[in-house]
């Protein structure tokens, strides 16, 4: 056991004088069953002043991490050497917490970067749904200003009694039941968007024949047609299948494509719409001679 020099010299000179080297060698290494270390961690190596190793735990000390000193006067010249062991764990734990913790900082940032990458992209998603939310209020909005003014125009006109042809008279009721009904689809349009955003829309598939659905749809919207100007011309493929479809839905979806194709068509010129067999399904087509949307 080391203790303080001022406490071991006159003790260490005693056995230095009572004792021969080869005798308190023995007795170290009787001391040490542990490969000559103090408390586990710490390596010690005698040697003397000519390079004999006469006491060592294995290893040879580095360098850098030793602390060496030449023992007192009264014992045989020798170098007491203490140093951690490269082999010993703590050395080997040490190193391996400090990349641990450097891995883990690392880890940290990594997370901090990806959590604030996350978070722009998720309010940058918002902002995108929040600006598309607003341009479909408006052009909604657009919409509904459309046909609800055509339909007090040609209300107020009724009512001041400036229509006294009966066949105008008719037209211009012709005209307000199908802008009536054009301001039903939009309200359809409103809430089957609502529906669907809110996962709650529902649809009811049956058989269907579309060849005479969509001689129901032309014949309510052949009115409205006329007053704008346009012709409707359709061509439907015989034999066509029944086909297992939503009824609303479908009727909304060719609607749609009507008003977009009367929308932006110039007056005097023709849409056609054809249903043709496409294999075991019924293909509806809408077109026209206008500008485009």
């Amino acid at each position: 056991r080391l203790a303080a020099p001022d406490r071991a010299t006159p003790v260490v000179v005693l056995l230095a004088s009572v004792l021969g080297e080869k005798t308190l060698l023995d007795l170290l290494r009787g001391a040490s069953k542990t490969g000559f270390s103090i408390g586990g961690y710490v390596r010690a190596r005698v040697e003397r002043r000519d390079g004999k190793v006469l006491l060592a735990a294995g290893s040879r000390p580095p360098r850098d991490a030793s602390l060496e000193e030449r023992l007192g006067e009264g014992l045989p010249d020798w170098k007491l050497t203490l140093f951690h062991d490269p082999a010993d764990n703590i050395g080997q734990s040490l190193s391996l917490r400090r990349h641990l913790y450097l891995f883990l900082i690392g880890v940290l940032i990594c997370l901090l970067f990806l959590g604030g990458f996350l978070i722009v992209r998720a309010v940058n998603q918002e902002m995108e749904v929040v600006r598309m939310k607003s341009d479909f209020v408006s052009l909604v909005s657009h919409e509904f200003k459309s046909p609800i003014a055509s339909m007090r125009t040609l209300v107020e006109r009724l009512q001041a009694g400036s229509v006294q042809d009966p066949v105008r008279r008719q037209l211009y009721f012709d005209v307000v039941g199908g802008e009536l009904q054009r301001l039903t689809r939009l309200v359809n349009n409103v809430l089957d968007f609502s529906k669907i955003e809110s996962g709650s829309k529902e649809y009811f598939f049956a058989e269907t024949d579309l060849a005479g659905l969509a001689k129901d749809l032309l014949l309510t919207f052949e009115p409205l047609a006329s007053q704008r100007g346009l012709r409707i011309e359709t061509e439907v493929a015989p034999s066509l299948p029944l086909v297992r479809v939503d009824r609303d839905s479908i009727s909304q979806a060719i609607l749609n494509l009507l008003d977009n194709a009367m929308k932006y068509s110039e007056k005097g010129t023709m849409i056609r719409v054809s249903l043709e067999r496409n294999g075991t399904a019924v293909l509806v087509k809408v077109s026209d001679q206008g500008r485009g949307i």
